[in-house]
């Protein structure tokens, strides 16, 4: 006979009171335990529900921007990145007030970003681990393709961005430049495409 069925049969002879006294204080014990725990772990491991991150530096391209004005705000928007408060895919999504129709079904709905290495830059962690932040500077070439057909444009923008660490340090990453397609789509100039150059 093991030890757990002595104990068992000891306090049946005692009496049924005393064992089904014991078995509600067991059920008890392990009911609330076993419940406590489950709604812990759910809350600890549940992600809060995600949201659109909200623009940083501008809310949308107004009515009668022109396509200079729509690309360098798009841009800027883009490149500017809060690390220590976003994923790396948070500035498409922010951007999605600049896009064309046709991008925006490219893309699909706005959702959470996957956590990629590969879309963010290779800094991305130490930015992030320090609380730094990144602004953009964007600035539009005079330059203008040839034969432009009416309603699109492509313009190249230049972006600047700027580090600057909770001490109050600043660091100037490369420039470069990207080349943003643009099309005139009600209520007005859109990005369509955009790629680094």
């Amino acid at each position: 006979m093991t030890t757990t069925t002595r104990l068992f049969t000891h306090h049946r002879r005692r009496g049924g009171r005393i064992t089904l006294v014991l078995l509600a204080v067991a059920l008890a014990a392990v009911g609330g335990c076993g419940h406590e725990n489950a709604s812990q772990t759910a809350s600890s491991t549940t992600p809060p529900p995600w949201t659109s991150p909200t623009p940083i530096t501008a809310a949308g391209p107004a009515a009668g921007d022109s396509p200079e004005a729509v690309a360098a705000a798009a841009m800027r928007e883009l490149y500017t990145l809060r690390p220590a408060s976003e994923a790396a895919g948070d500035a498409l999504n922010r951007i999605r007030a600049w896009l064309s129709p046709a991008l925006l079904d490219r893309l699909g709905p706005p959702a959470a970003p996957v956590a990629s290495h590969e879309s963010a830059p290779p800094q991305w962690a130490g930015w992030k681990a320090a609380g730094a932040r990144v602004d953009a500077k964007t600035l539009v070439s005079a330059e203008r393709p040839p034969g432009e057909a009416p309603g699109h444009a492509s313009r190249k923008v230049g972006v600047t961005q700027t580090v600057t660490w909770p001490d109050g340090h600043n660091e100037a990453l490369a420039p470069f430049t990207v080349i943003v397609d643009l099309i005139d789509a009600s209520p007005g100039w859109r990005v369509d495409d955009y790629r680094s150059w």
